[in-house]
C-alpha cells in the first residue's frame, strides 16, 4: 500500500491524470509500442513470459502502430522520390 501512495503523491506533483495502478502496464505498453519500441523490448520491460504473451494482449495496439508507420514511410518515400523523365 505504501507504494501506492508515494506514487499518488509523485503523479501529483508532476502535474499528471491520476490512473489505477492496474492500467500502468497498459498505458505503458500503448506508450512504447506507439513508440516503435519493438514486441521483445516491451515484453522485457513489462515482464511478460515471450514476446507472444505481448502480442496476445497488446496485438491491437501494434495493427494501429504498424499501419501508422506505413503511412510515415510513405510520405518519406513520396516526399523524396526524384521526378520521373519522360
Amino acid at each position: 500500500m505504501r507504494g501506492t501512495k508515494e506514487a499518488k503523491t509523485h503523479v501529483r506533483k508532476c502535474g499528471l491524470p491520476m490512473i489505477r495502478m492496474h492500467n500502468t502496464s497498459t498505458v505503458s505498453a500503448q506508450c512504447l509500442l506507439a513508440g516503435g519500441i519493438h514486441t521483445e523490448v516491451v515484453q522485457m520491460i513489462l515482464g511478460h513470459a515471450s514476446p507472444e504473451i505481448t502480442r496476445k494482449v497488446y496485438g491491437h495496439l501494434m495493427k494501429s502502430s504498424a499501419a501508422d508507420q506505413v503511412e510515415m514511410a510513405s510520405k518519406l518515400i513520396t516526399t523524396y522520390r526524384r521526378e520521373q523523365s519522360d
